[in-house]
């Protein structure tokens, strides 16, 4: 441990070994009970025991403070990190409400993974329909050294990442505390894990009731992921998935309103030449009527002659 997290124990120590001179000080000097050297370590048990007692008290008191200290730290990180996923979780909401396309969707989610969540990397993978492993839709990483790494490890043509595979095969989230033991065959794991990666997980995309996909998140410190981390990220990805759904269902929508104004139309043209003939077939009944009534005419007129 070192002394800046030990503030607390460091000040016992000198205020306990400031209370032993202090004492001494004041047996030498105050009461004159011999000089400072022979104070030092008193040789009456009772004087002794009291100071025994003394900094056995600060030491205590010392010990208990550090421990509150380090409790509150702990706690305020914890708040600051629910936080940051809450401000990524509603950047996700915002993100699905005003959603116009998959790939705007896919990569806005990664960038308000790692600027509002302080996530190092996240990608989007979606499942390779020509062949095993992931597509690489979209990714973002926090700095220019990450985004180098990444880059460098390319990933275009596929991406084989255990935890996304699992995300997927299994229909829910994987995760791994310590990125360091997991031997992840991801183009871009042994760059980020040199970056200052230590913790990565990934949640399943669905379309439907199928999953499609993984959103892959990168953390900088160990033991990053647990129940209420996981809990939220796990909602992103489902408010994801709703927004699929939702572009899904309108496609089709559309797509069924599209056939239905295509039906009309031909009603439309088939309603259109009905009446023309109608009025053809009105037209020739005339017509005939009028030869008929000509026929007639001609035949009165030969009559007569």
């Amino acid at each position: 441990m070192n002394m800046r997290r030990n503030t607390f124990i460091w000040m016992g120590i000198v205020l306990a070994v400031g209370d032993w001179l202090l004492e001494t000080e004041i047996h030498s000097y105050l009461l004159d009970s011999g000089t400072f050297a022979a104070n030092l370590l008193p040789h009456d048990a009772n004087e002794l025991w009291m100071r025994v007692v003394i900094i056995s008290l600060i030491m205590g008191f010392s010990v208990l403070a550090e421990f509150h200290a380090r409790s509150q730290a702990a706690l305020l990180a914890k708040a600051e990190k629910l936080n940051r996923l809450l401000l990524f979780l509603s950047e996700v909401n915002q993100r699905v409400q005003r959603k116009r396309n998959t790939d705007e969707l896919f990569a806005g989610v990664c960038r308000a993974a790692v600027e509002r969540g302080g996530f190092r990397f996240a990608w989007v993978g979606l499942l390779n329909a020509q062949g095993r492993g992931l597509v690489c839709a979209a990714k973002h990483a926090s700095d220019e050294a990450c985004c180098r790494a990444v880059e460098n490890a390319g990933g275009k043509n596929g991406v084989t990442c255990a935890m996304a595979d699992e995300a997927v095969r299994k229909g829910r989230p994987a995760f791994c505390r310590d990125a360091a033991a997991m031997d992840c065959p991801a183009p871009w794991c042994s760059p980020l894990l040199r970056q200052g990666v230590r913790s990565l997980a990934a949640f399943p995309i669905r379309r439907g009731e199928q999953a499609i996909g993984a959103l892959c998140v990168y953390a900088g410190d160990s033991g990053f992921f647990h129940d209420q981390e996981i809990g939220i990220l796990a909602e992103a990805a489902d408010d994801v998935s709703f927004a699929l759904s939702s572009m899904e269902h309108e496609r089709q929508r559309q797509g069924d309103a599209a056939v239905l104004r295509e039906r009309l139309a031909e009603l439309e043209r088939f309603h259109k030449a009905a009446v023309a003939r109608e009025f053809r077939i009105k037209e020739l009944r005339d017509e005939v009527e009028r030869l008929k009534g000509e026929i007639d005419r001609l035949k009165g007129q030969k009559s007569g002659d």
